[in-house]
């Protein structure tokens, strides 16, 4: 088996992973919001979209600011690239939702190390320091 079958294979399980965890936490809210559906949409017609789409927006932000801060943080590393910071930074922060006690912040090190050019030790050093950045900011 050639190794791009093998990398072809593992996305198409990781999509799937990833899209029966959607389909599961969706199954979720709508076993849980079962009966008041009349209520649901009364709430979702008192939205003020603008409002809501200003929030996004923001939120977008913060994200975008955060991976480059993090890169930044990573300068040293020229194997650190944009990409690998971004994706490590969301994988990280999809897991945070689903696994206990933040356990997202050790899967990043471990995604960003993962592709060479730097150890678990110092990708983890860069994560430590950026949430005591995020710890200044909340201060």
């Amino acid at each position: 088996m050639r190794i791009y079958e093998l990398k072809s294979r593992k996305k198409i399980i990781t999509a799937a992973v990833g899209l029966l965890m959607g389909a599961g936490a969706l199954v979720l809210f709508l076993v849980r919001i079962r009966g008041h559906w009349g209520e649901l949409w009364a709430r979702a017609g008192e939205v003020r979209h603008g409002m809501l789409s200003l929030v996004f927006l923001f939120i977008a932000l913060m994200y975008v600011f955060r991976v480059l801060r993090w890169k930044l943080l990573l300068s040293a590393f020229p194997d650190a690239t944009l990409r690998r910071i971004t994706s490590a930074f969301f994988i990280g922060l999809s897991a945070n939702n689903v696994l206990p006690a933040r356990a997202g912040e050790l899967i990043r090190p471990y995604v960003l190390q993962r592709g060479g050019g730097m150890g678990f030790s110092q990708a983890l050093a860069s994560v430590v320091l950026d949430r005591i950045f995020d710890l200044f900011g909340l201060l």
